[in-house]
């Protein structure tokens, strides 16, 4: 695969890494697909969360836009688990 077709490729939110982690507290995807090697999804909780997911080559991160707060893939669930305990 070339790199342009590798930056065309379409990505279902159902098929990222966050998406389980992130419905399992309650959120839902605003983004449903994106394109291209650096990609990000938005996500909003129905008790007013919003959290970007951004995701590629070498990115792995995440915002939580509501609590200012951000991090990398691993502390996601930990970030979501804290919010969860308030």
């Amino acid at each position: 695969m070339s790199l342009n077709d590798a930056g065309a490729k379409v990505h279902p939110v159902e098929s990222q890494w966050h998406y389980e982690i992130l419905t399992k507290y309650g959120y839902v995807a605003k983004t449903k697909e994106a394109v291209g090697l650096v990609r990000s999804y938005d996500y909003s909780h129905p008790a007013g969360g919003h959290i970007r997911v951004t995701t590629g080559i070498s990115s792995d991160y995440w915002y939580d836009k509501v609590n200012d707060k951000q991090g990398y893939w691993s502390d996601l669930e930990p970030h979501l688990r804290k919010l969860k305990e308030k």
